[in-house]
């Protein structure tokens, strides 16, 4: 078994679900218009789901003897999502 590979492979999930949760987040506080309160308690909802997904990934890294790659300057680089800034 190629364990640099299934690391390399859970840290890209790691990046990604840290990633939608950010985005997810972000759409939430910038939600605006007269459904403004129910789309941003989906998005607060996704977020949620994201943050549980990439609790999970990390808590696989750090059980196979790992450690979960937490360096934002690579962040986007590893996800297989992209963050967009709305600013």
């Amino acid at each position: 078994m190629d364990v640099d590979g299934v690391f390399t492979v859970l840290n890209q999930v790691v990046a990604s679900d840290m990633v939608c949760y950010l985005r997810y987040t972000q759409n939430a506080i910038v939600a605006q218009g007269m459904d403004q309160e129910q789309v941003a308690a989906m998005f607060r909802d996704h977020a949620a789901e994201e943050l549980g997904h990439f609790q999970r990934g990390s808590d696989h890294v750090n059980q196979l003897g790992g450690s979960p790659d937490m360096d934002q300057a690579t962040l986007q680089q590893r996800a297989h999502t992209a963050l967009v800034s709305f600013a």
